[in-house]
């Protein structure tokens, strides 16, 4: 079997599905989503990245850098949405404690009402195996995402969750001809993040996803701020 033959095989496998429709990906421009981009790409005929941005993060000129490397591999319908983190979730946030899922509850949100704007099913991240010590990327996070969004008629696609180190997926920019930067917004929170026992971080999720589910139960209420829309291929 030829490379090229295997990374394909490997590609559908980590995506479980066939060669159709359209995927929303939640894009930071980092070496994770970028390669997630790339895989999705080959897979869907639409693909529509979304940036969310926010006063804790700055660097959106770097998510454009990493737009123009990766355009030349995006089909001619891709497109690129910046999109404002929502002001309110319309539920009780107070509870979570200072890690990323916040954060994660307001892209869950804005994933789906872009879905559901583009008449999409598919719902797509970035997270890997590798950070599986985020909160967000445990098992048993993405386990209880995805039943949450299956509850809403969407699916939860990972495209790159099998990779296993950093090292591999520098190994995968490179072969596209890709800077193994990471080239995303910088997080000024990131530096107050704390690490969670087992046992509290199984309740935060469940809180998490009871959290998130409120928020989608009313989520055509809330209006997405757009701030940029554009045809990948029309970059510059």
């Amino acid at each position: 079997m030829t490379v090229e033959k295997r990374v394909m095989q490997e590609e559908r496998h980590a995506l479980m599905i066939p060669n159709s429709g359209s995927c929303i990906l939640m894009f930071s421009g980092g070496r994770d989503s970028s390669i997630a981009a790339l895989r999705l790409a080959k897979t869907y005929s639409k693909v529509i990245l979304v940036t969310v941005t926010s006063d804790h993060l700055s660097g959106i000129d770097t998510v454009y850098q990493r737009l123009l490397e990766i355009r030349r591999f995006m089909p001619e319908s891709a497109e690129w949405y910046c999109v404002k983190q929502p002001s309110t979730l319309l539920t009780d946030i107070t509870f979570y404690a200072p890690t990323c899922l916040p954060c994660h509850h307001s892209y869950v949100v804005v994933g789906s009402l872009m879905a559901e704007q583009n008449g999409a099913k598919d719902i797509a991240f970035g997270y890997v195996s590798y950070q599986a010590s985020w909160p967000e990327q445990t098992s048993y996070a993405i386990n209880s995402l995805k039943s949450l969004l299956e509850e809403f008629g969407f699916d939860l696609i990972l495209p790159v969750y099998g990779i296993k180190n950093v090292d591999d997926i520098n190994k995968k920019l490179l072969e596209y001809g890709l800077s193994i930067d990471a080239l995303e917004q910088k997080c000024r929170r990131q530096i107050t993040n704390i690490e969670l026992g087992c046992d509290i971080l199984r309740e935060e999720i469940n809180r998490w996803i009871n959290s998130m589910r409120a928020t989608l139960r009313l989520r055509h209420k809330l209006a997405l701020v757009v701030t940029n829309r554009m045809k990948i291929r029309d970059l510059s």
